[in-house]
């Protein structure tokens, strides 16, 4: 069954997500999407088919909407999307004993900045980690276009995204690694570079941790069969 849910933001924007359950359980997992992406990439799509089967509620949000109330992605940063997850999680923590946090890519930041104290573990995808750079080098894919008060971000695609989210980008390094306080399971993809920044610092988690490296995945876990031990992989750790 799949039921839409409208949460409110604590800014007066509206969060809109789906909620799918097959069998009456405790266990929700709320799936946090990276930059750019919606609840209907196939990973958060077909999560929604997998995971219920298995004795897990799912709820997947978009942090950005052309509905009523719905923020625009230009408007959004790292703190918007942290401080919406913390809506989302605060919504369902009454209607559920167990929540997981799963995020991908830039998703993985708003999860690790996030309000853990309800949350039982946390699955990272590919989760964005940054080197730390005082000239923000990394940051040259973006373009500052001054008539729109926004950045250019250079991509597959190219969008329009807030001065804030550069600014917070750049300082999501391993210094953010001390925020995390429950379980985490990282599951990186071979063929792009987050699994090295995350292998120089794993020491720095303080907390039971899980590393491993899908081989031919790329960031978006598009590989045939790449997606089935994403999906088998987290879900070992999260019936642990």
């Amino acid at each position: 069954m799949e039921t839409e849910y409208i949460i409110p933001s604590t800014d007066e924007h509206l969060l809109y997500g789906l909620l799918n359950s097959q069998k009456e359980t405790n266990k929700l997992i709320i799936f946090v999407n990276g930059l750019g992406a919606t609840k209907e990439l196939h990973t958060g799509f077909n999560s929604a088919r997998y995971f219920p089967k298995k004795g897990f509620d799912t709820f997947r949000f978009d942090f950005f909407s052309n509905k009523e109330k719905g923020r625009l992605l230009s408007d959004c940063s790292i703190t918007t999307f942290t401080q919406d997850l913390n809506s989302v999680s605060s919504f369902f923590e009454k209607k559920y004993e167990n929540i997981f946090l799963i995020g991908a890519s830039l998703g993985g930041c708003a999860v690790i900045n996030s309000n853990q104290k309800n949350i039982e573990k946390i699955v990272l995808w590919d989760g964005a980690l940054f080197p730390k750079d005082k000239n923000n080098t990394y940051n040259k894919k973006f373009t500052w276009i001054e008539s729109l008060n926004k950045y250019l971000m250079r991509g597959s695609i190219e969008y329009l995204v807030s001065k804030e989210l550069v600014d917070e980008r750049s300082k999501q390094n391993e210094d953010i690694i001390s925020k995390i306080k429950k379980p985490i399971k990282l599951i990186m993809a071979e063929k792009f570079h987050q699994k090295d920044r995350w292998k120089k610092h794993l020491s720095l988690i303080k907390v039971p941790s899980e590393f491993i490296i899908i081989e031919n995945a790329s960031h978006g876990f598009d590989e045939e069969g790449v997606e089935e031990q994403l999906f088998e992989e987290t879900l070992k750790f999260l019936n642990k």
